[in-house]
């Protein structure tokens, strides 16, 4: 936003927590424009309370712009009803595609209110991506050209997700995100935001005592060919972050990922590894 020359005034939280919902309405109160926020935030595996957060600004007039990078397809996103007036998304996260693909929504409010005179630049420029669909919709949609591999991958991508309903495939992903939660809650493993803020596609946490994070991650990716990341910001260093999004929300890669942070959980002294393993397949299993 700052590279586009806008005023922007930051809205602070604590790591691993929201922001706080009168803040925010005291500066949409204030006649921001425009309130940008993540859905899901994978440094400390949190997903915002956006429909609230929402709300505040619709209420006020100010626009919605919303990274759902490591959402969309994975944890329940209604634009329309929340009021969302733009949501970028990525191919390659809960959609399980290749990456190279931006699907992004736009409101009619949002393209009605903008002058398409004061936008910036061409080839991301959605006044320009809208205006080819209209002129060359028939024929060539696209201002350029578009790698056709990609565009089959994403669309086979998209008709999986069709066929699984997304209703389902959310709810996969909420089943096996808790399974997650309870399986390392058990192997020892501390969570960097509360439970009601867990996100579903991305677990971030604090190894026990004993255990060194980046140890670990080094560790899994030599013995068990696992590869993990590390924690980051005031955090980097302390914990572990583990993506079950798309295809790997499933309960054969839990049970693989599990399985090798419990033998490391057994000689840092935490009692019961197994039992937790077994309890979070059981709970990973009745997403399908």
């Amino acid at each position: 936003l700052r590279a586009h020359h806008l005023d922007v005034e930051t809205v602070r939280a604590n790591w691993g927590e929201p922001p706080d919902l009168d803040e925010v309405e005291r500066l949409v109160r204030r006649g921001v424009k425009c309130l940008a926020v993540i859905h899901n935030e994978t440094s400390t595996g949190m997903t915002n309370p956006l429909k609230e957060i929402a709300k505040v600004a619709t209420e006020h007039g100010a626009w919605v712009l919303v990274d759902a990078v490591s959402s969309i397809g994975g944890i329940t996103l209604p634009c329309d009803a929340w009021g969302i007036d733009a949501c970028f998304g990525a191919s390659q996260k809960c959609l399980a595609a290749p990456p190279g693909i931006a699907p992004i929504t736009v409101s009619k409010r949002l393209l009605d209110e903008v002058d398409p005179a004061t936008v910036d630049g061409w080839y991301v420029n959605l006044f320009t991506w809208n205006r080819i669909r209209k002129e060359w919709g028939d024929w060539h949609p696209q201002p350029t050209t578009i790698s056709s591999n990609i565009m089959y991958a994403f669309h086979r991508a998209l008709q999986l997700v069709h066929e699984e309903g997304l209703e389902n495939r959310i709810r996969r992903h909420e089943i096996v995100g808790r399974a997650y939660r309870e399986g390392l809650a058990g192997l020892g493993y501390s969570f960097f935001t509360k439970p009601e803020y867990a996100s579903n596609t991305v677990s971030s946490a604090k190894p026990p005592k004993g255990v060194d994070a980046p140890d670990l991650i080094a560790r899994l990716k030599k013995d068990h060919n696992i590869f993990i990341a590390g924690t980051l910001g005031p955090m980097r260093g302390q914990g572990i972050r583990i993506g079950h999004l798309g295809t790997q929300a499933a309960k054969s890669y839990l049970e693989t990922m599990l399985t090798a942070l419990a033998g490391y959980s057994k000689k840092a002294g935490v009692t019961g590894a197994e039992a937790a393993v077994d309890r979070a397949v059981q709970l990973a299993a009745k997403a399908g």
